[in-house]
């Protein structure tokens, strides 16, 4: 059990360093413009959440056959990233899509009227419109953190991940004073980006693969 523990620990700190960066800017927004601006922010941070487990499903169930792949030596694994990617762009472009084309409807439906954006006043489909982004991102580099994982390269990843953590407070200190809950937003979405553009470089650096941006692109247009 000690080898286990010292394997996953880093791992555990990464994930424990996730949670901070992506709840921090509630407390930012907090302090910097009260209870009511958080409130707007959560509705749409709540309903979210709820999607960011789509993606640690499927790549719980990838991560034995990938690791596999990668203790055999063969090639297989290629093709496993290649379409691991494609799934899950296939499952977050449309959700980001249809997020922001519909973001007051849904918000409609899942709060009250009062949270809708009016004049002179933010409200959570203005939220929601940002934060699907970021969780297009999270969609995406959640493949590349896995692969760091198969690679038993979870060391890497803790790094990614706290110098995120670094980034997020340094960009929050300069957004939520100035536009409250959607600067906030705005912070999640660039530091998703960060974790997504550093996982995947320091993968290539230890694997060789490739993403077919061509399906991307047909993703993107069908969406």
């Amino acid at each position: 059990w000690k080898n286990v523990f010292i394997q996953a620990l880093p791992y555990g700190i990464a994930l424990i360093l996730n949670t901070v960066y992506f709840r921090i800017n509630s407390i930012f927004i907090s302090f910097e413009r009260g209870q009511e601006e958080v409130g707007v922010y959560a509705v749409a941070m709540r309903m979210l959440e709820q999607l960011t487990v789509l993606p640690l499903y499927f790549m719980n169930s990838v991560l034995p056959i990938l690791t596999r792949s990668l203790e055999a030596k063969n090639d297989k694994y290629k093709s496993i990233i290649k379409y691991s990617f494609d799934f899950l762009a296939a499952m977050a472009v449309p959700m980001a899509v249809g997020g922001i084309v519909l973001a007051t409807q849904i918000i409609r439906v899942v709060s009250s009227p009062e949270y809708l954006t009016r004049e002179g006043f933010y409200g959570s489909d203005i939220a929601l419109k940002i934060l699907v982004l970021a969780v297009l991102f999270q969609f995406l580099n959640i493949l590349f953190g896995f692969v760091l994982v198969a690679l038993s390269k979870q060391t890497k990843l803790l790094y990614i991940n706290g110098a995120c953590v670094l980034f997020n407070i340094l960009v929050n200190f300069i957004t939520v004073p100035l536009y409250g809950f959607r600067g906030a937003a705005a912070t999640s979405v660039l530091s998703e980006l960060f974790i997504l553009i550093g996982t995947y470089i320091v993968a290539k650096k230890y694997l060789d693969f490739s993403i077919n941006f061509k399906n991307l692109g047909k993703i993107i247009l069908s969406a």
